[in-house]
């Protein structure tokens, strides 16, 4: 299982306070040993649910031949309280979880471009 957080470097340096070169890294590793693998990559609001976000996943995933599941997650809040706990702000308060409807339409986006995806 890897989670992909953003193909766009920039992105994924303002999700997660690191680039994504080691991802990418890894990801072509594990393409040029022929490992299987599953994607998972979680929907978050005005951060990685624009279509032009989902169209640059696709473009990054499709030339794997290895990739046996898209496992598309929505963002949730559950772990707030943590932050919380440790009295730090947590980073995408006011982020409310995505509609079940834009997850299945994504979704459906990433199954018709030829990926296989989690149903729900």
């Amino acid at each position: 299982i890897l989670s992909i957080k953003h193909v766009d470097n920039v992105r994924h340096a303002e999700i997660t306070g690191a680039e994504n070169k080691r991802v990418t890294e890894f990801i072509n590793y594990l393409y040029d040993i022929n490992k299987p693998i599953w994607i998972r990559y979680v929907i978050i609001p005005g951060y990685t649910d624009s279509d032009k976000d989902i169209d640059s996943l696709i473009n990054f995933l499709k030339p794997y031949g290895n990739i046996k599941l898209v496992e598309i997650l929505p963002y949730h809040t559950l772990g707030e309280y943590k932050w919380e706990n440790m009295k730090m702000d947590y980073p995408l308060k006011g982020i409310k979880p995505p509609s079940r409807e834009k997850v299945i339409e994504i979704k459906n986006k990433i199954k018709s471009a030829g990926l296989p995806v989690n149903s729900d």
